[in-house]
């Protein structure tokens, strides 16, 4: 028994450390430097040596065979025959598993190729054996019950040994386990004593002897392998049924992503098989075209996409169909007949590697296409009117003015007061007047004329290949004939007046901005003469430009310098005679010019931010001078200033109006603030409002040049005013223009009525005192009581009485 148990020992660990040695090549970096040929006889070389090992150390350890050099020579022959064997099994196997085998690793192996396999190196290894016995003794018999069992028992061995091998395999690369090292010395120990035993006790069954150790090691150690490798087998297929279900839930829910996004794609969805026909939708594919699915499957491409479209959209189909995809717009037609714009995406369906189909994703894009043409035609015109816009005209113009040889003439208009509509009336009533003057102007140019809105109430027109000068002042005349029609807007009636300025090609410039800038002088000397009317650029508007600048440039430096004085033009009780007010009003001495009247310099300052600046300064001057002739003499009279539009608008008026106030110590009682009748129509929700703050100070508000504005009498209601002062136009003719006494007679009963002082502007002769004195006029200012005086002249005038009459 001590011998059997040395043979299991010797036996086992030789096997344990050749079948180690295998691992280790087949899973190391062995086996990807070794090519197929080089790994299958090293792997035979192994297997042929361990299964000659172990029946020869059998034989030994029974004393079957001698130790002689004869023994030896054999031994490695024998090795040798096994190597070869093996060496072709295993080259076998691998074709075999290239090119015939095509199972997934996890899934059960060939059952019948290792039984195979396993019975016939059982079959060769007890052959082997027998013959090796055999060899050294003639006393052996080989008995039917020793064969079959013998043979259960190896191929089973060998059998569990392969599956147990494979298994250990599957586990490290597939489901990422390793065994310990304790499992796998083990298994290999196992397989060892089993393959011994059974060599062992086939070999003592040949002598007739039966050894209750080696007999039961055998059945033990193979039934434990056995047991093993179904145990290995039934992990292996749990963990198998396990990646099944896990991979049916996963297509289950690649599925479920799949439907959602075909049945939830806000896009429609065609399926089109390779010939071109629906074979199915999404939900949203029936509402784009129209058609329910009874119909839709029995259609085809050219069938919903219009006609002039049809063939190129089956031509990305076909190129789709070849495996890439398309992306394009075009239009298709619903059953109602409505045309939508489309953005397609064509995908080819894959099946293994072959395309089945064709994906169609349609976008409906009609909103978008809609919305980038109006975006396109916004780009060029103007949205209130349709009519070009500035850079539409400008882009015309330019391809016009490319001949030189073809004249053309521009013609900007300006709606006169324009503002007074919009402040009054609202902007949409000034939309709608914009809208109307642009239809009667479509109505009064030729077919090849442009007409353009450039901007707030200005249009452009240009008149290409004009034959003279004439026909553009007919077509301006035409214009303002035309204009002469009242206009209704809603519930009101408007009468229009026109400001035109014209400019010609190439004479008067040669590109776009050039020509506007010219036709937008000759415009300005329009409203500068009274409006309504029209003018052609001259080079003498360049020149007036350009003085204008220089003087405005002087303007500048003066007001640094505030190279300015103030003089004061009284304003006389017509009862008592005395003085009631005086009015500042600013002379410019210029250095090299001379005087300059307020006329020339006031509007340009005005047209600029000087008149800012400059009215700060008259006013602070105004104030200071009235606080020092208060010192000297007892005033009982108001100061007058006026005030610009600009200056009065501007945010921070209110604030600088007190600042001064407390710098010069003037009481805001005495204060008069003249602003102008045209103020108070164009902005008059600001006005009221500015008015309320400034009376609420103390301060007394006058509306200067009443009656030139247009302003209605019923507007005196709405503005808290202390006073107003009659136009002096109104004034001159009071004797021998009987609308004018008309006018002026009513403008004096309104505004005493709603407790409103009057002041007579341009007073000259005695008649026109007494014609106001009759009508209870309270002031005036004129010529006729005196011209405006210089701060130290009044102040010698104020020490008298009262000033000659």
């Amino acid at each position: 028994m001590g011998v059997q148990l040395l043979f299991l020992i010797v036996g086992t660990l030789s096997c344990i450390t050749l079948m180690k040695l295998i691992m280790f090549i087949t899973r190391g970096q062995w086996k990807q430097k070794l090519n197929e040929v080089s790994l299958s006889f090293i792997l035979a070389l192994l297997c042929g040596f361990i299964l000659t090992w172990i029946p020869t150390l059998a034989m030994l350890f029974q004393q079957s065979i001698p130790f002689t050099t004869h023994s030896f020579f054999l031994f490695g022959k024998n090795i040798l025959i096994f190597t070869a064997f093996f060496f072709l099994t295993f080259l076998t196997m691998s074709y075999i598993g290239n090119k015939k085998l095509k199972a997934d690793p996890l899934q059960q192996k060939n059952v019948q190729m290792h039984l195979f396999l396993s019975l016939a190196i059982s079959l060769f290894l007890l052959f082997y054996t027998y013959i090796l016995t055999n060899f050294y003794s003639n006393t052996i018999m080989l008995s039917k019950e020793n064969i079959i069992s013998s043979l259960l028992l190896m191929l089973g061995t060998i059998y569990t040994a392969t599956r147990i091998f494979e298994h250990i395999h599957i586990e490290e690369v597939f489901i990422r386990k390793s065994r310990s090292s304790l499992t796998i010395h083990s298994l290999f120990g196992l397989i060892g004593i089993a393959l011994c035993s059974v060599l062992y006790a086939f070999i003592e069954r040949l002598f007739l002897n039966n050894s209750f150790l080696m007999t039961t090691v055998e059945w033990t150690s193979v039934l434990t392998l056995f047991t093993i490798t179904i145990t290995y087998i039934e992990h292996q297929f749990t963990h198998q049924q396990d990646q099944l279900q896990k991979k049916h839930e996963e297509l289950q829910e690649q599925e479920q992503k799949y439907r959602s996004l075909h049945d939830y794609n806000p896009d429609a969805i065609f399926h089109l098989d390779m010939e071109g026909r629906f074979t199915a939708f999404n939900h949203y594919a029936y509402e784009l075209t129209g058609f329910p699915h009874e119909e839709l499957i029995q259609l085809s491409i050219p069938d919903l996409i219009v006609p002039e479209e049809a063939q190129r959209v089956v031509h990305f189909y076909e190129r789709v169909k070849t495996g890439d995809t398309a992306n394009f717009e075009s239009s298709l037609t619903k059953k109602n007949g409505e045309r939508r714009s489309i953005l397609v995406t064509g995908i080819p369906i894959k099946v293994q590697g072959r395309v089945t189909g064709v994906y169609g994703i349609v976008k409906d894009i009609t909103e978008e296409r809609m919305a980038q043409e109006k975006i396109n035609f916004l780009a060029y015109h103007d949205e209130l009117t349709s009519l070009l816009n500035r850079r539409g005209m400008k882009k015309e113009i330019e391809k016009l003015t490319m001949d030189d040889k073809r004249p053309l003439a521009t013609v900007l208009i300006d709606i006169d007061l324009f503002k007074h509509i919009n402040d009054h009336l609202g902007h949409m009533a000034g939309d709608e007047l914009l809208q109307l003057v642009a239809e009667r102007l479509k109505t009064i140019v030729r077919s090849k004329d442009l007409i353009a809105r450039i901007g707030g109430d200005e249009f452009l027109l240009c008149f290409p290949e004009i034959e003279d000068r004439h026909m553009v002042r007919q077509t301006i005349e035409n214009i303002h004939e035309t204009m002469k029609e009242i206009f209704t807007i809603g519930d009101y009636y408007k009468d229009v007046t026109l400001s035109v300025g014209v400019s010609y090609f190439p004479e008067d410039g040669r590109d776009f901005d050039t020509l506007i800038k010219h036709a937008d002088m000759a415009m300005y000397e329009v409203k500068r003469n009274g409006r309504n009317n029209y003018m052609e650029y001259a080079a003498a508007f360049e020149e007036k430009n350009v003085s204008e600048i220089v003087l405005l440039e002087d303007l500048k430096a003066a007001i640094d310098k505030e190279a300015f004085e103030l003089h004061y033009q009284p304003k006389i009780h017509l009862i008592s005679g005395k003085i009631q007010g005086v009015e500042a009003l600013i002379r410019w001495d210029h250095p090299e010019n001379g005087m300059i009247s307020p006329g020339s310099f006031i509007p340009l300052a005005e047209r600029s931010d000087l008149i800012i600046p400059l009215g700060l300064w008259v006013l602070r001057e105004a104030c200071r001078q009235y606080v020092e002739w208060k010192k000297k003499h007892a005033l009982d009279f108001h100061l007058s200033v006026n005030i610009s539009t600009k200056q009065f608008l501007h945010p921070d008026f209110t604030q600088m109006v007190l600042l001064i106030l407390e710098e010069t110590g003037m009481s805001p009682y005495h204060l008069d603030l003249e602003i102008t009748e045209t103020l108070a129509i164009e902005n008059t929700e600001e006005t009221i409002s500015k008015i309320r703050i400034l009376r609420d100070i103390g301060l007394q508000i006058t509306m200067d040049d009443f009656g030139t504005g247009y302003t209605s009498l019923s507007y005196l209601s709405m503005f808290a005013l202390d006073r107003i002062k009659i136009d002096r136009s109104f004034i001159c003719s009071l004797s021998s223009n009987r609308n004018h006494a008309v006018i002026v007679q009513s403008i004096i009963f309104v505004a005493k009525n709603l407790g409103i002082a009057v002041t007579a502007e341009g007073v000259e002769n005695e008649e026109q005192i007494r014609i106001l004195r009759e009508w209870n006029c309270e002031e005036a200012q004129g010529f006729y009581y005196s011209r405006p005086l210089p701060a130290g002249v009044l102040s010698g005038v104020l020490q008298k009485e009262s000033i000659l009459s």
